[in-house]
C-alpha cells in the first residue's frame, strides 16, 4: 500500500498550527527541498476514528510517497510526541507512521528536559514496533544505534553517549527518547541537521556543546533513509539476534569506552559513581568497572574524568 505525506492545514488548539506547502517551503531551504521531494501536493482529507467511532475528518494537504510509513507534517506544534499520541488515539498511528514538525514550542528530551527545536533540523516521532520482552531495556538504544549506523554511512562518524545521545566531532548533534503506553511505543529523534542551540540554552553541566551537521542533508531525505533502515532491521535482524549480541554492537560505538567516567545518578543526594566504561548490558544498563568489580548503572548523567 502506498504511503502518504499529510500536512495539517488547520490549527488544533494547544496542539498544532496548520499551514500550506508554500508557507512550509518558505521557512527554510531544507524544507523547501523536502516539500518538493514529497510533492506534488493537493488538498485532501484523512479519515481518523474518534473515541466514539466517528470520523474526525482531519483536513490538510496530501501527497503520495514511496517511503516507509505515512508522514504527518506540522508547521509548529507543542511537541511531535503530543501529536503522535493524539493521532494514535484517533487511529492514525500505524507502525512506522511518523510526525515531523518544523518547530516545537515544548519539545522534550531525556528526563523530560526541554529540547529546543530550530527550523531545518529533524524533529520526528514515530510509532515503533514492540520488541520481545527480553529486549525491553533496549527500546531506545536500538534506534539510537541504528541512527548512528545510517549517519556513518552518510559520512558522519557518530558515537553514542549512553544512553542515547548522538555525538559527532566532539559535539552533541541529537538525541533519542522513547515513550511507552500500554502496548504502544513512540520514539522521538531530534537531529541538528543545520543549526544548534546557543550555549546559553544548554542545561548546566552539559557534557558537550551542541553541534550541527552542516546542512548537507534535509529532513525528508534524512527521514526516508532512517526509517528504511529501521524497518529493515526490525523485520530481518531482530528476530534472529539475542540482546547480548546487540549490546556488543552498541558497545562498539559507545563513547568513552575503556575510559574513566563519573555517573551522576538521577536520584538526588546520591554520590557520583566513578569507574571505567566497559560497555552496556543486555538490558541497556551501563557497565562500569568500579574498584575491580562490575557495576551496572540504569540511569544517570555521564561525564569524562580523564
Amino acid at each position: 500500500m502506498q504511503a502518504t505525506a499529510f500536512l495539517f492545514s488547520g490549527d488544533v488548539q494547544e496542539l498544532l498550527d496548520g499551514s500550506c506547502p508554500e508557507k512550509v517551503s518558505a521557512v527554510h531551504p531544507l524544507w523547501e527541498q523536502a516539500m518538493r521531494d514529497w510533492g506534488p501536493w493537493c488538498e485532501g482529507r484523512v479519515a481518523l476514528d474518534g473515541p466514539d467511532g466517528g470520523d474526525l475528518g482531519v483536513t490538510g494537504w496530501t501527497a503520495a510517497r514511496s517511503g516507509t510509513g505515512n508522514v504527518f507534517i506540522c508547521r509548529d506544534c507543542s511537541s511531535a510526541f503530543d501529536v503522535a499520541w493524539k493521532l494514535n488515539g484517533g487511529g492514525g498511528g500505524a507502525e512506522w507512521d511518523a510526525v515531523l514538525s518544523l518547530t516545537q514550542w515544548t519539545g522534550r528530551g531525556q528526563v523530560r528536559r526541554p529540547w529546543q527545536s530550530m527550523p531545518g533540523n529533524l524533529h520526528v516521532v514515530w510509532r515503533s514496533p514492540m520488541v520481545p520482552g527480553e529486549w525491553d531495556g533496549l527500546t531506545s538504544l536500538i534506534p539510537a544505534w541504528l541512527t548512528a549506523r545510517v549517519l556513518e554511512s552518510l559520512g558522519w562518524e557518530v558515537r553514542l553517549k549512553w544512553p542515547n545521545d548522538l555525538v559527532w566531532n566532539g559535539k552533541k548533534i541529537g538525541g533519542i527518547l522513547a515513550e511507552q503506553r500500554g502496548e504502544t511505543v513512540m520514539v522521538g529523534l531530534g537531529l541538528n541537521l543545520v543549526a544548534a542551540p546557543a550555549s546559553g540554552m544548554l542545561r548546566d553541566g552539559a557534557a558537550f556543546p551542541a553541534g550541527a551537521m552542516g546542512g548537507r542533508i534535509g529532513p525528508a531525505t534524512c527521514w526516508d533513509r532512517l526509517v528504511s533502515e529501521y524497518e529493515s532491521w526490525y523485520k530481518h535482524n531482530l528476530p534472529v539476534l539475542r540482546p547480548e549480541h546487540f549490546a556488543e554492537a552498541f558497545s562498539d560505538v559507545l563513547l568513552w569506552k575503556d575510559h574513566l567516567v563519573a555517573v551522576g545518578e538521577h536520584d538526588e543526594g546520591r554520590a557520583d559513581v566513578r569507574g571505567v566504561v566497559l560497555g552496556v548490558s543486555d538490558d541497556g544498563g551501563l557497565l562500569l568497572s568500579v574498584d575491580g568489580k562490575v557495576r551496572r548503572i540504569t540511569s544517570g548523567d555521564i561525564r569524562l574524568l580523564e
